[in-house]
This record gives C-alpha cells, sequence and structure tokens, in this order.
C-alpha cells in the first residue's frame, strides 16, 4: 500500500459569474510514514493528470512551460522517502503556481493536531494584516503582547521574511487574499512551513510607536488564545 495517495475531490463553482472546477486535493493519512522517489512520482503524474482533465483554463496566469519547469524542479529534489507534511511543503506551492484560489492541496491537518495536542510548539499569536504590515490581533492569555502592534522582527529576522514560506502554500489570485486567508490559519501553515519553534524574540512597535522586545514561549496547545 502506498504511504501517500491523493486523493481527488471535483466540486463545479459558479465565481464571478465563471463556472469553473474547484479541485480539493488532499495527502491521505494512511498507516505509513514515509513513500519512495518513484511513489511520490506517481502523486505527481496523477496530480498533473488530473488537472489538465478537470480544470477548464490551468494556465491562465502561467505558463504551460513556466510549470513544466517547476514540476521538474520539484522532481529533482525526490532522491529520499517523505512523510506526508514533508510532501506537501513541496507539492502545495507548485499548485499554488496556478495562482488559482479554487485549485489547492488540502493540508494534513491531522498531523498539525497531533502535535499541537501533545504539547508541540505553535505559533501561538492571532494576527491581522494591513497591507505589507502584521499585527497583533490577539495573545495566549497572561503574555504582555498588546494588542494592535505591529511585529517588526522575530528571532533577529524580518517578519516578512518569515511569512513568506507559509505564504507560498496557499493558493490564491491575489496576495492580499491569500494573506486574509493565513489570518485564520496561521498556526497550522506557520508549523507546516516552518515546523517547531522553541522560543520567539518578537520585536514590535505598539499602536502608540513605542519600540518594545516579548519573548514567548511557542507551546501553547490549542485553546489558549484569548478568544
Amino acid at each position: 500500500m502506498r504511504a501517500l495517495r491523493i486523493l481527488i475531490g471535483i466540486i463545479a463553482g459558479l465565481t464571478l459569474g465563471l463556472i469553473g472546477a474547484v479541485l480539493a486535493l488532499k495527502i491521505s493519512s494512511g498507516q505509513i510514514v514515509g513513500s519512495s522517489p518513484e511513489e511520490l512520482r506517481q502523486d505527481l503524474d496523477l496530480l498533473a493528470e488530473t488537472i489538465e482533465q478537470v480544470h477548464p483554463a490551468p494556465y491562465t496566469y502561467v505558463s504551460r512551460e513556466e510549470m513544466a519547469r517547476k514540476r521538474a524542479a520539484l522532481e529533482a529534489q525526490l532522491t529520499g522517502s517523505l512523510d506526508r507534511v514533508e510532501f506537501f511543503r513541496l507539492v502545495a506551492p507548485l499548485v499554488a503556481a496556478l495562482g488559482d484560489g479554487h485549485t489547492s492541496i488540502a493540508p494534513p491537518s491531522e498531523a498539525y493536531n497531533a502535535s499541537a495536542w501533545l504539547g508541540d510548539g505553535v505559533f501561538p499569536l492571532e494576527l491581522q494584516f494591513e497591507g505589507e504590515r502584521a499585527l497583533v490581533r490577539r495573545a495566549p492569555v497572561g503574555t504582555d503582547v498588546p494588542q494592535g502592534a505591529e511585529i517588526l522582527r522575530l528571532n533577529d529576522r524580518p517578519f516578512g521574511e518569515w511569512l513568506l514560506a507559509p505564504l507560498s502554500l496557499i493558493s490564491g489570485e491575489r496576495l492580499a487574499w491569500r494573506r486574509a486567508y493565513l489570518t485564520g490559519k496561521l498556526p497550522l501553515y506557520w508549523w507546516l512551513a516552518h515546523g517547531e519553534l522553541d522560543e520567539l524574540r518578537l520585536d514590535l512597535r505598539t499602536s502608540s510607536g513605542e519600540a518594545i522586545t516579548r519573548e514567548l514561549d511557542s507551546a501553547y496547545v490549542l485553546g489558549t488564545l484569548g478568544l
């Protein structure tokens, strides 16, 4: 039995007056944690064939040639066995490169949920975006992170650079839409993109303009946000 299997569901949708196919592609959990490079290439073949057969206009925002180059670059990385999360990290940006918010890979959220409930670190803040600025909307109970503060740096690295990886996993025609989607799914996509961070050192600018620094433990299980 293959460790990774792509299950494909197709839903006809009506969007902005245009009928299109919505592809929901999910990496199944299975019982085996890894899959060989050959099996993963077979999954990619299935993915490409399905998009070609079902999507009414897959190359509206990117050329067929560019997608072929991206796929070849991905296949070059398949040199060993990968688990579900590792495979998702590679395949989701490929599908997102189509630039179609209705064609995406469903994340392996069961792996994230298991990790979070076991106490592994997750990104502990809920954010909102104003253009390029990432603002704290809510923080875990008991932390001293002010609401509305802008996150400038995380662990001495510009916060915008940290966001590039999770945003690359999300499909959408516009960056603003992908940011908006990320606001409700940030702990999940952060974990999928970056794994666990034990400690977070945040450089912030408050709504009054004050520069402050806060250090947080990332090991907040689900339900600790002050909702």
